[in-house]
């Protein structure tokens, strides 16, 4: 086989508790997972042109790499992240860049960039899709203004706890803005996933990050909706909503 290299984008993505979830009792996860990733995801993937490839309980997507695409698989791994957690599914991962081939027909992918990746999906520590940071000076001058061209889609960890440097996706900001996840009972079915899961030692790291976070970025839309002196309908439907399960979750 002949192996050619393009200077990619890679993201591996981790489905965190996999085999947990695959030998429970409860098939409802593992059926939502893969109903998720084979049909809506495939679906979202298709329309970009991104290359992707499902390995069990890892996403591997890729592009060429450019601004363009590092924007777009950001925004896209954003919502993959936000709609697995309403499904009660955690990923962690990682986006690096380097050289990567991709043979589909054979379901082939080596290279440099997806090895980095994996790497950075290792690392991430937490429920969060961390940032090669070769990308800072490829695409701007430093941390804080490559987060800034991005807007609310990265986010580098301010709890001192937790604070690393790593530059994340802030799919919490999501979740917390989008009024998809308040219909459906998928709020709901987020804070039962934290009160089954949330008071385990094993994994408590995790959903401890996942919590922390998901408190500050409702606490700042709470702040910035009583900034706005003209609300909409649909906005004072979220903030009422916003106050209900805010209390659920802080008490946790």
């Amino acid at each position: 086989m002949k192996i050619s290299y393009q200077d990619s984008i890679v993201a591996f993505v981790d489905v965190l508790g996999f085999s947990r979830i695959v030998y429970g009792s409860d098939k409802s996860h593992i059926e939502a997972y893969f109903t998720y990733v084979v049909d809506d995801l495939k679906g979202q993937v298709g329309s970009t042109g991104f290359q992707y490839l499902l390995i069990s309980d890892a996403i591997v997507v890729s592009a060429p790499n450019t601004l363009t695409n590092l924007t777009g698989l950001v925004k896209l791994l954003s919502k993959i992240q936000a709609k697995l957690l309403s499904r009660g599914i955690l990923t962690r991962g990682g986006i690096a860049s380097g050289d990567l081939h991709v043979d589909r027909d054979s379901s082939v992918v080596v290279g440099p960039g997806l090895i980095r990746a994996y790497e950075l999906e290792r690392a991430a520590n937490y429920p969060r899709i961390i940032i090669d940071r070769r990308f800072i000076p490829l695409y701007q001058t430093g941390t804080q203004r490559l987060i800034a061209e991005f807007g609310e889609w990265l986010a580098c960890d301010d709890v001192e706890k937790y604070a690393d440097g790593a530059i994340y996706i802030n799919y919490p900001r999501y979740v917390v803005i989008h009024n998809t996840f308040y219909l459906n009972n998928r709020m709901a079915d987020i804070l039962a996933m934290f009160k089954e899961e949330y008071y385990g030692n094993e994994h408590f790291a995790k959903y401890d990050w996942l919590l922390r976070h998901l408190v500050i970025q409702f606490t700042r839309s709470l702040d910035e909706g009583a900034l706005q002196s003209n609300q909409t309908r649909q906005t004072k439907t979220k903030l009422r909503k916003i106050r209900d399960v805010l209390p659920r979750f802080s008490e946790l």
